[in-house]
């Protein structure tokens, strides 16, 4: 189904075809002129540059009057500006120009196919060796390196920041833990069309070493083998920054009553890249790092990478498939 705020939209299209004197042949899609504007241009076979060219032949319709005219217009409404299709009469669908292929099935805007098959990643929970290296791959992302992070227990949290402040909320500590520590993560970003830049995977670097193989990381005390994220957030640190950051929490709202500790407090951590922040200790030297979440809210599986004697090299949490940089 297309969105539904198109059919106040406006488009051009001739007398001949309005007046069903002609067929309708061409659509053609422009850089829209206002917010009330598709940009979509409708003619027939026979609508020459001299007709259109007298503003007489050209009306001002709705996109829902258009689809009056022409119901299987619905399946097209949504391709993007410089779209060129034509429509075959005989076989009552319409052909692509560029590519010279029919449209069979309604058209699918870059955000709804990506989504799409994003969540078929997710779902599959992937350790595929090369979907990792790809993703973090420096001549397709944009890779932040973070301060380093100390890590005193070992025991990795990976969480929603919700669930970690919040008493009554379960937080996710890995089973796998880590030598004490500071250990330094990294974040695979890249722009999407018409979404901005998102972050792909999170990997917290164990040691320097490639992994050659990954395994499913489990939350602790859990059947399940994924990470819950609510706010589209998602924090990496030591689970005993966790502890304070939770006391800091309770503590920051006794203060700040009848604020909102997202607008007036974390907002500021992701002042210089809205994707990534840390918060810092005040009182310690504990960080935790916090990124968001891919295409927001979800859940993720978390994996662990071995290297070629079989220890533990990295921890990474992948959010989106690097296949979609192929969709974009």
């Amino acid at each position: 189904m297309f969105d539904k705020r198109l059919l106040n939209k406006k488009c051009i299209i001739t007398k001949s075809v309005y007046s069903k004197e002609r067929k309708l042949r061409w659509l053609y899609r422009e850089e829209a002129i206002n917010d009330d504007d598709s940009g979509w241009e409708i003619s027939s076979e026979f609508d020459d540059e001299e007709y259109v060219s007298n503003s007489d032949n050209l009306f001002a319709i709705t996109i829902a009057e258009l689809i009056e005219l022409e119901p299987s217009i619905e399946n097209v409404i949504e391709m993007p500006v410089g779209t060129e299709i034509m429509y075959d009469d005989e076989k009552k669908l319409f052909v692509n120009t560029a590519t010279n292929e029919a449209i069979i099935e309604p058209y699918k805007p870059f955000i709804q196919r990506a989504f799409e098959k994003n969540l078929d990643f997710i779902s599959k929970m992937s350790c595929d060796v090369n979907i990792v290296k790809e993703l973090f791959n420096p001549e397709k992302f944009r890779i932040t390196e973070s301060e380093k992070i100390m890590f005193s227990s070992g025991k990795v949290v990976l969480s929603d920041p919700y669930n970690m402040s919040e008493e009554e909320k379960i937080m996710d500590v890995m089973e796998e833990k880590i030598n004490p520590g500071d250990y330094k993560i990294i974040i695979s970003e890249q722009e999407l069309e018409e979404m901005g830049d998102r972050v792909f995977a999170a990997k917290l670097i164990v040691s320097g070493k490639e992994a050659v193989e990954y395994k499913i990381l489990k939350p602790e005390g859990k059947e399940w083998e994924v990470v819950g994220v609510d706010t589209g957030l998602c924090a990496i640190c030591d689970k005993t920054a966790q502890e304070e950051y939770r006391k800091f929490y309770k503590e920051w709202k006794k203060k700040n009553k009848g604020k909102n500790f997202y607008n007036e407090y974390m907002s500021k951590m992701f002042e210089e890249n809205y994707n990534i922040g840390i918060w810092k200790s005040e009182n310690t030297n504990n960080k935790i790092l916090m990124c968001s979440t891919g295409f927001g809210d979800g859940i993720y599986n978390p994996i662990c990478g071995y290297d070629e004697n079989g220890k533990l090299c990295s921890v990474v949490i992948m959010f989106i498939t690097p296949e979609i940089l192929e969709m974009n």
